[in-house]
């Protein structure tokens, strides 16, 4: 992708953002109702999955192990971003990003 493909994106994306139907856009609207109140006792993260699973697991009692099928290798996330882009998805996604957590600080 070049620069100008992301900045198109972007731009396309950001006009569903204001529009009730594009909620499903944003990790946000599945956690919490539209008056703001949490609707999960618990939000997992892909990037540590295992360990989020097994803290469910445990959390209601179930002694499982998730199944590992299809494995693949990925860089942490945050590697995949400049720091022009990074700030397109943080202005974009800012209620997920503020909400979960997620940064785009490059790790050491």
């Amino acid at each position: 992708f070049t620069e100008a493909d992301i900045r198109n994106t972007y731009d396309l994306l950001r006009q569903y953002r204001g529009i009730h139907e594009a909620d499903s856009l944003f990790q946000y609207h599945y956690a919490y109702s539209p008056d703001g109140k949490k609707l999960v006792d618990f939000v997992g993260r892909f990037e540590q999955i295992s360990d989020d699973f097994n803290h469910i697991m445990n959390h209601i009692g179930i002694d499982e192990e998730l199944p590992h099928r299809n494995s693949t290798s990925h860089r942490d996330y945050r590697t995949y971003y400049t720091p022009e882009t990074a700030a397109l998805i943080r202005d974009l996604y800012a209620i997920d990003v503020d909400t979960f957590g997620y940064t785009f600080d490059q790790r050491e």
